[in-house]
């Protein structure tokens, strides 16, 4: 179906929909949210039910309740914030007010502001294009890094690095009204010290990129830093599906979605994966039919993508000068967040706080990631140097996150009541959708005996959580995000099961579909991507066969390789360090 002069059509559910007026090209034209099921009928429970629901996902045990069943999941704590960091890069929400406070919305009555490929806007910016305040002025190649601020007192000896100013940090204003705003591409980035860590790590990973390869031969800056981008773009969705979402979803519906078989995949989602040369795509619901601006789904960013509070941990295990730092700490020291300020577990801070991240405060990501294989890395030693793990996946959350800070009210509530507003159907219609058109991968639709909790002795909130589904009748009709957690606690925790695990593959398969440079059909022109003869099998990028990066000479595979490759794993050393830097 041929339209000049405006995006590509997309397919959701069998229906054609144009998006008229918007030329190919234009910066954050056709940027929208949209509805994969948009036959089903909106769940809107009342907002007391679902507040009664919410704070059942934060109960806190009272001090005479036994313990709750050991929560550890496999995934290594980084990934919840590398999650986080892929869902910065794909949406934004600008719609005025919080959508949970407002009345009903339609899905085209809520403003996307963040282009939904998989292209790093969040680290490049201007949706496609370069902020050229990000870049040094000397090399506009590269990105530039910002320095830590020392904290001498921190300091065992004069060798300790703690003591000095660190390339370890995101670029900021230093001077005047803004001094401490990042100078990067989304500044929700810097809400959180991890998701800032990963943000610097990626940046870092241009930067070496661009090495690499002005190292190859002469070249224009223009050429370099396009073949730069493009190769860490590439990368960056490769990890994205084989390294992450691989590890998150259920094995039978990554595989169905991907045309693979599930015997193709090892039993271990952390081992290294032999994809063929070519994949022939099958994604049954979000179909994204070519070079094309698609909708972000709202079942994907308003339920299915939220897993990731339910990996969220009360604390974790930092650096060697913050060995078990709180949650809220991560807050605390970042800009956006805590305003890098009058932090009070360091020794002569300044009255005003830190313009830049103090140096006591650079990731060891040794404790967030597993580096077991990756070359040039001796066995970490555990448990002196911990390997933070997230939490299991399931319909209970932290129970700090009913609370936010700055009146942010009940996390679980809010996300319940934002899937009401924006008229999400039941879990249970959804999965019935799914199974009707092949979906569900084996599984099946969850029962309201499925849905309830089984009550046994080591968990004491049970009672509780089963009292308001009943009263409510959620066991018959759920809220899509609490079904996709419960699917994924039934199956164990450790990933989603089919319903989450579909609207996630499928999603982000469609959006590294649509974007102009892709892990699928790498090199084919964008006009080509919509001919028929392409569009069945697709080439798949190959970070063996079609990237020169290497770490101890073999490719990267994970983001442990890919921290290794950039050569920043732990700044801070494993050094003892003085009693004047408090502990976390």
């Amino acid at each position: 179906m041929a339209h000049h002069g405006v995006k590509d059509t997309y397919e959701v559910e069998g229906e054609i929909q144009v998006v008229q007026g918007a030329e190919l090209g234009t910066p954050g034209a056709g940027f929208r949210f949209g509805r994969i099921f948009a036959q089903l009928p909106p769940f809107r429970p009342t907002d007391a039910s679902l507040a009664a629901l919410g704070a059942r996902m934060t109960a806190a045990l009272r001090p005479e309740d036994p313990p709750l069943p050991p929560d550890d999941a496999r995934l290594p704590a980084g990934y919840t914030y590398f999650g986080q960091f892929i869902d910065h890069d794909i949406t934004r929400d600008g719609t005025a007010g919080r959508v949970e406070e407002v009345k009903p919305l339609k899905a085209d009555q809520v403003l996307q502001i963040r282009s939904p490929r998989l292209d790093l806007d969040s680290l490049y910016g201007d949706f496609g294009g370069r902020s050229e305040a990000f870049f040094e002025p000397a090399d506009v190649v590269m990105f530039r890094i910002g320095l830590t601020e020392p904290v001498p007192e921190a300091a065992a000896d004069k060798n300790d690095p703690v003591g000095n100013a660190l390339p370890n940090d995101l670029p900021r204003v230093l001077f005047g009204q803004d001094a401490g705003k990042p100078l990067i591409g989304d500044d929700r980035n810097d809400e959180n010290l991890i998701v800032a860590q990963l943000h610097l790590a990626f940046l870092k990973f241009h930067n070496k990129v661009a090495q690499t390869l002005r190292a190859q031969g002469a070249i224009s800056p223009a050429a370099l830093f396009k073949q730069t981008r493009e190769l860490v773009t590439r990368h960056y969705q490769w990890l994205v599906l084989f390294d992450f979402i691989r590890r998150i979803t259920d094995p039978h519906t990554f595989a169905a979605v991907l045309g693979l078989e599930v015997a193709d995949l090892p039993d271990d989602p952390a081992a290294p994966l032999a994809l063929p040369a070519t994949l022939a795509l099958n994604p049954l619901f979000f179909r994204v039919t070519g070079y094309e601006t698609p909708p972000m789904p709202l079942e994907f960013s308003v339920a299915a993508y939220r897993l990731g509070h339910s990996l969220v941990r009360p604390g974790y295990s930092w650096n060697r000068v913050f060995p078990g730092a709180p949650f809220k700490q991560f807050f605390d020291f970042t800009n956006t967040s805590g305003g890098l300020g009058k932090p009070d577990n360091i020794t002569a801070a300044p009255a005003n706080g830190f313009v830049a991240l103090p140096s006591v405060w650079i990731a060891d990501w040794r404790r967030l990631f597993d580096f077991t294989g990756v070359p040039g890395f001796p066995a970490v030693p555990r448990p002196q140097i911990p390997l933070g793990v997230a939490k299991k996946m399931d319909t209970r959350l932290m129970p700090a996150l009913g609370n936010l800070p700055g009146g942010g009210g009940n996390l679980a509530t809010r996300n319940l009541l934002r899937g009401a507003r924006l008229g999400l159907p039941a879990g249970q219609d959804v999965a019935e959708a799914m199974a009707a058109a092949g979906g569900l991968a084996g599984g099946a639709v969850l029962t309201p005996a499925q849905v309830m909790k089984a009550i046994v002795a080591q968990d004491a909130l049970a009672l509780g959580d089963n009292a308001v589904l009943r009263e409510h009748e959620f066991d018959v009709k759920t809220p899509l995000w609490y079904y996709i957690l419960r699917e994924a606690e039934l199956a164990g925790g450790e990933h989603l099961g089919p319903v989450g695990s579909r609207i996630i593959v499928e999603t982000l398969v469609g959006l590294i579909r649509a974007s102009v440079t892709s892990i699928f059909n790498a090199g084919v022109a964008p006009a080509d991507l919509s001919d028929p003869q392409t569009a069945g099998t697709l080439k798949v990028f190959s970070p063996e066969a079609d990237s020169p990066l290497r770490v101890g000479g073999v490719p990267i595979t994970s983001l442990a390789h890919l921290l290794a490759f950039v050569d920043d794993v732990n700044p801070l050393g494993d050094a003892a360090v003085a009693a004047a830097a408090g502990g976390g």
